[in-house]
């Protein structure tokens, strides 16, 4: 049989794409520039017995059944709901950043500093919060992170976080949330 199908790449995208044809009987190849498969999600474990994530932490989240259900035919995962702290002020604090941070430092009475429909990633930043928590959490981080100015980037960027105004303080909402558990790991 000849390969019907060519994937560039063993990551999220390419592997979930490979599966679907595979299991439809079609001939699929996978090229990866990597040793191995996974892309950006690949982990493997240390000789001291812990798990490292070799391009920086991953988890899986998702709010679909669907998809829960496809990943876990593949994998048990652990129960993993991250939760950061960001240092501020020489004071560690939540990210995203929870409204109780806001009224401390800014007041109960705040509004977010920008009003109307964001052009860029800033303004639609601070339409979720106080100029002064937006420099605070926001700019320096996006800046350094991306490389550019805030304003020069999309306001859609700023929809990855929000201000959590009931006190929860994971990363994530999603209703599914995991690390995989690996054959070679003990249990």
């Amino acid at each position: 049989m000849e390969t019907e199908y060519l994937i560039v790449g063993s990551g999220l995208t390419g592997a979930t794409i490979a599966r679907h044809l595979v299991e439809n009987g079609r001939d699929v190849l996978i090229l990866d520039r990597r040793p191995h498969m996974g892309g950006n999600v690949h982990d493997h474990w240390h000789p001291s017995g812990i798990r490292i994530h070799t391009y920086g932490p991953h988890y899986f989240r998702t709010s679909s059944e669907r998809i829960w259900s496809f990943v876990n035919r593949f994998a048990d995962f652990y129960r993993y709901e991250a939760e950061l702290l960001t240092m501020v002020d020489n004071s560690l604090e939540h990210w995203p950043v929870v409204e109780s941070y806001i009224e401390k430092a800014v007041g109960p009475d705040w509004e977010p500093a920008f009003t109307g429909t964001p052009s860029n990633f800033e303004e639609a930043s601070l339409s979720k919060m106080p100029e002064q928590i937006y420099r605070l959490f926001v700019k320096g981080y996006t800046e350094k992170q991306w490389g550019v100015p805030a304003e020069s980037l999309s306001a859609d960027l700023a929809g990855r976080f929000a201000v959590h105004g009931d006190g929860d303080k994971r990363l994530k909402r999603s209703k599914y949330q995991g690390i995989p558990r690996t054959a070679t790991q003990s249990s």
